[in-house]
């Protein structure tokens, strides 16, 4: 099996990123139908936050063309594409979820920038 690309890490950046998982959808929409919106708005962060500490530990052992693949479509879907599940959370929470997302972003990005070793020495 070949070594992931970027374009790999592309595409893993527009599901984490752009598209919710169907388990964050049902919890959230059931929970805002029973409890509503601000009790939603604390499971989908709590979900947030899970998924993303879990791909930040993983993120330590992609490859570099993977890693930058994923930070810039991770980055660019942050911004272009809006959230499905702001429809059925407080306002606050929608934004806590986007600053916890550029916040991971970010960490991967700083796993990527250790990645290219730059403290070396370069060959001239």
């Amino acid at each position: 099996m070949p070594a992931p690309t970027a374009t790999d890490g592309a595409a893993r950046g527009i599901e984490v990123i752009a598209i919710p998982s169907a388990f964050a959808i049902i919890a959230v929409v059931v929970v805002n139908h029973f409890y509503g919106s601000i009790v939603a708005g604390l499971v989908f962060l709590a979900i947030t936050i899970v998924g993303l500490l879990t791909l930040f530990v993983v993120a330590k052992y992609w490859n570099a063309a993977y890693t930058l693949g994923f930070v810039v479509v991770g980055f660019f879907a942050l911004l272009m594409i809006p959230s499905v599940l702001a429809e059925f959370v407080h306002p606050a929470f929608d934004i806590l979820v986007t600053i916890a997302v550029l916040v991971a972003i970010i960490g991967i990005a700083t796993l990527l920038i250790s990645k290219f070793d730059l403290n070396r020495p370069s060959r001239r």
